[in-house]
């Protein structure tokens, strides 16, 4: 069941923010017309860029710092670790976000979001603890992989122009975004 309901009807903190109508059903959000592309583009327009840049942050931490460790398959693999975690925590932010504004009140939402927000640390502290019992990799490498999260949140206005000029696309404007940007960069 699909209904017309505001986009993004407040902030993180509350109040009304760009409010847009648009439809959102259980499977695809439509805003202005258009219907959002592959299960990352449904959850946030910004989902997408974020894990790119996370991608990104990942393979020039790899390519620069393997040559200095002494135990190369640790750095790695920690730093995997690590960028996993990241990917794993954007696309749990993503998809905390679109559910709390799709079906709650803003009270709840805040809620909501505080609760999950600290499951989500709870479970990257769960993923250290695993690492450093287990011997999977470098804890420090594992903590650099995990800022790439914070790192591709500042990142992703630059990447997203960058995808406008190659792209030639409009796409979607920046305050959109916001919500995502805010709860990452806290």
């Amino acid at each position: 069941m699909r209904q017309k309901v505001p986009v993004f009807p407040c902030r993180i903190n509350g109040g009304p923010q760009n409010v847009k109508s648009g439809t959102i059903g259980r499977d695809k959000i439509r805003i202005s017309g258009k219907e959002g592309e592959g299960m990352f583009r449904r959850l946030n327009d910004a989902l997408p860029e974020l894990l790119l840049g996370i991608l990104i942050y990942g393979i020039v931490i790899q390519v620069t710092g393997v040559w200095f460790a002494e135990d190369r398959l640790r750095y790695s693999s920690g730093l995997w670790i690590g960028i996993a975690t990241a990917m794993g925590m954007a696309y749990h932010i993503a998809r905390i976000i679109a559910e709390t504004i799709d079906s709650m009140d803003a009270q709840k939402a805040r809620a909501r979001i505080i609760a999950k927000g600290i499951l989500r640390y709870a479970a990257v502290v769960a993923v250290f603890m695993v690492t450093l019992y287990f011997g999977l990799g470098n804890l420090v490498t594992l903590f650099i992989g995990v800022m790439g999260l914070k790192i591709s949140a500042y990142l992703q206005p630059a990447l997203h122009k960058l995808k406008i000029r190659v792209t030639g696309k409009g796409g979607v404007s920046s305050d959109k975004t916001n919500i995502i940007e805010r709860e990452v960069k806290m």
